[in-house]
C-alpha cells in the first residue's frame, strides 16, 4: 500500500529572491513561501481530504491573514515551524483549512502550542478533532524513520501558503523540487530554476510516498 508521509514541516530557502534561479533550501528559521507553483501537486497525488490537511496559522479572528502553513498529522494535531509560535501562545493562534485564507472551509482554535527545544519544529493541539466537523479531511502521517542519503534523487513535494508576487496567485500552492541532501537536522532541496520555495512562508511540509508502506 502506498501512503503519503511528511519527511519535515519547515520550509527553507538560502538566498532567495525574485527570481527563478534555482534555489537551494534547508531547515532553518527564516520566512518562505511557494514560488513558480502550481494549485495541484505533481509529485505525487494527493485526494481532496488529503488537500485540506494543509493549512495555514492565522491570529484568531483574522482567518485571512496567514502567517505560516502548517499540516494536519492527526485529527487534532498539526505539525508546523517552532518559530512560527516563537513570541505567540497557542489562545491565540488558530488553524484554517482550505484553499484560499479569504474564503476557509473551516478554522480551528488552537488549545496549545509545543516548540521543538534544538529543531525548527513545532506541534499545535487543536481544541477540537478537526474531522468530526470535516468528515472528509484526511490527516497526512508524519515521517518517523530516520531519513538516510537513499532518498537523495527523489523528487519531493513541497506545499504552502504565502506570498507569491503575483496578485493574482494567492492561497495553497505546490512545488516540485529535488532532494539533493539529507543531514540528522536538516534536508536540502533543489528547485532546478523552476519552482521552488521562497519568502512569505514557513513551517509547509515537504513530502513523499512510502512505497513500503
Amino acid at each position: 500500500m502506498r501512503r503519503h508521509l511528511i519527511l519535515v514541516s519547515a520550509l527553507v530557502a538560502v538566498g532567495c529572491a525574485d527570481t527563478t534561479d534555482s534555489v537551494p533550501t534547508a531547515i532553518d528559521q527564516t520566512q518562505r513561501a511557494i514560488r513558480n507553483g502550481t494549485r495541484d501537486p505533481e509529485a505525487l497525488d494527493l485526494s481532496d481530504g488529503q488537500l485540506l490537511a494543509l493549512g495555514w496559522l492565522h491570529s484568531r479572528g483574522r482567518a485571512a491573514q496567514p502567517f505560516c502553513t502548517g499540516t494536519l498529522i492527526s485529527p487534532n494535531v498539526v505539525a508546523t515551524a517552532r518559530h512560527c509560535i516563537e513570541g505567540r501562545t497557542g489562545s491565540r493562534i488558530a488553524f484554517g483549512v482550505g484553499q484560499h485564507p479569504e474564503d476557509p472551509a473551516a478554522t480551528f482554535p488552537v488549545a496549545a502550542a509545543y516548540g521543538h527545544p534544538d529543531l525548527d519544529a513545532a506541534v499545535l493541539i487543536l481544541g477540537e478533532d478537526a474531522t468530526d466537523r470535516l468528515p472528509e479531511l484526511v490527516p497526512i502521517r508524519h515521517n518517523r524513520v530516520a531519513l538516510t542519503d537513499e532518498i537523495v534523487g527523489r523528487e519531493v513535494q513541497a506545499g504552502g501558503f504565502g506570498e507569491t508576487y503575483d496578485p493574482s496567485r494567492s492561497g495553497r500552492y505546490f512545488a516540485t523540487v529535488e532532494l539533493i541532501g539529507v543531514q540528522r537536522t536538516e534536508i536540502t532541496v533543489d528547485g532546478r530554476g523552476r519552482q521552488g520555495i521562497c519568502f512569505g512562508d514557513s513551517g509547509g511540509p515537504v513530502m513523499t510516498t512510502d512505497e513500503a508502506g
